[in-house]
């Protein structure tokens, strides 16, 4: 018999799961390209290894959250940070346009590639 203190503690299965648990990578190109929100647990690297991703474009800057250094021997691993709409600084044509060759190069490499930003929302 589980105790009511127990029931209480338990997660219900309604309850949404935290951020660690609902990490997501989007196929946009099955098998090739990929998008999503910021890694940030351990789970999510192992999540991005299970999906055979062998690199990892970051599109924000290391403020809003960078690759964990113990990763960053398992991915290859590209930052080209780009604003946001929360950013005063609008995003640049020829931004936007060396970030596509950064994208159009590694899958050119034959790389699997997972392209990020904080939410995988907006700029990915």
């Amino acid at each position: 018999m589980i105790s009511f203190w127990k029931k209480l503690t338990q997660k219900s299965p309604g309850q949404p799961p935290n951020r660690k648990d609902r990490f997501c990578c989007h196929w946009v190109l099955p098998g090739k390209l990929a998008i999503g929100p910021l890694p940030i647990h351990k789970n999510h690297y192992v999540r991005l290894q299970e999906e055979q991703i062998e690199a990892i474009l970051s599109l924000c800057p290391e403020a809003e959250g960078a690759i964990q250094p113990e990763f960053k021997n398992q991915f290859q691993c590209l930052c080209y940070p780009l604003p946001d709409s929360h950013y005063q600084e609008p995003l640049k044509p020829e931004d936007l346009a060396e970030a596509v060759k950064l994208v159009h190069q590694t899958l050119e490499e034959g790389k699997s590639l997972y392209i990020h930003c904080f939410a995988g929302i907006e700029r990915s």
